[in-house]
């Protein structure tokens, strides 16, 4: 995964599968370097999603995650707290 395909959607609308029959939309808040890249040339990077309607959260787990404009993937992602918005809960991701 690389931050610029990542950077390119930031601001959009992902969905994420909570459950095989609970999906939620989730807005790419931000996408965050983190640090220097690798030797390897891996840049380490987090995403931040927002998810509004619901006042609970999730647990951290890998969920599958979905973008009109990528291909679907599997992310780990931790709940970080609520989100400025009422009803919202924001959940990163940590790709390095």
């Amino acid at each position: 995964m690389q931050v610029e395909a990542f950077k390119e959607v930031e601001g959009t609308d992902f969905q994420i599968a909570f459950s095989d029959d609970y999906h939620q939309n989730a807005k790419l808040v931000e996408v965050k370097i983190l640090g220097q890249a690798r030797k390897s040339g891996v840049q380490p990077f987090s995403l931040l999603f927002e998810t509004i309607g619901e006042d609970k959260f999730y647990d951290q787990g890998t969920y599958p995650v979905k973008h009109p404009s990528m291909l679907p993937l599997d992310l780990f992602l931790v709940p970080l707290g609520p989100g400025e918005k009422e009803r919202s809960m924001i959940y990163e991701a940590v790709i390095n």
